[in-house]
């Protein structure tokens, strides 16, 4: 376990909590706020069936029955700046309707997912960005399929030199991240940026090296080295290559 990792920069936004109801998340020592006096509307829910079975962070919510486009102002940021952009979501039927709802989500004004949901567990995106201002537009659209709503969102500050095709023109989104060899999640302090890597087996045989492993300052993607050191391979002879 990494140990006094920063926190400047970071934005953690526990959506639909009260004000003064700040707390620091037990495993990842990372200090969530409420999202008030980041977005103007939205109406505070509960979702007990959420913060029951997954992270308390999905026990509260801030849903959007007015408007179409609802936009969460991120701020401070540095305009050139390269972030990773995170949103979760679990609906654990809070509104009483047992009606899941599908909405977008842009940032500015580019379309970055559709959230597609089921009644119980959590959903979450992740999008890389680079800041054109000093503030960065988080918006759920309403398309006509339900409520939309949000459990958390979250800022992340990279460096520059990460993710090199990322740029004010393109964004990356999140298909996968995994940690092959691994049987549980990783997030931060592990990893500075607080990219969550999920453990993976996946039938092979898992191995792991006690060397030390170090990252080049140069290194586009800044791997943490608890990942490097874990990888699978086959669990005969004749099977495929190790990865």
């Amino acid at each position: 376990l990494v140990h006094g990792q920063s926190q400047e920069g970071f934005i953690s936004l526990d959506c639909g909590i009260p004000e003064g109801g700040d707390y620091q998340d037990a495993t990842t020592t990372i200090d969530f706020t409420t999202d008030t006096g980041y977005i103007d509307g939205g109406e505070i829910w509960s979702a007990p069936s959420c913060s029951n079975s997954l992270l308390p962070l999905y026990g509260n919510l801030r849903s959007f029955p007015n408007g179409t486009r609802n936009c969460y102002r991120l701020q401070p940021v540095k305009p050139g700046g390269k972030y990773l952009i995170g949103a979760s979501f679990c609906y654990g039927n809070y509104d009483g309707n047992n009606s899941v709802p599908e909405f977008d989500l842009h940032v500015g004004v580019n379309f970055w997912a559709t959230v597609f949901l089921q009644s119980h567990g959590g959903y979450d995106l992740e999008i890389i960005t680079v800041a054109q201002w000093e503030y960065i537009w988080v918006c759920l659209v309403n398309t006509g399929k339900g409520t939309p709503f949000i459990s958390s969102l979250e800022l992340r500050p990279l460096l520059d030199s990460m993710y090199v095709i990322a740029n004010q023109s393109q964004s990356l989104v999140r298909q996968d991240r995994l940690n092959f060899g691994a049987t549980s999640q990783l997030w931060f302090p592990d990893d500075p940026y607080d990219r969550g890597w999920y453990g993976s087996v996946a039938g092979f045989k898992a191995v792991n090296s006690t060397w030390e492993v170090t990252t080049k300052a140069a290194d586009g993607f800044q791997v943490p080295p608890s990942v490097m050191r874990t990888a699978v391979t086959t669990t005969s002879r004749s099977g495929h290559d190790a990865f």
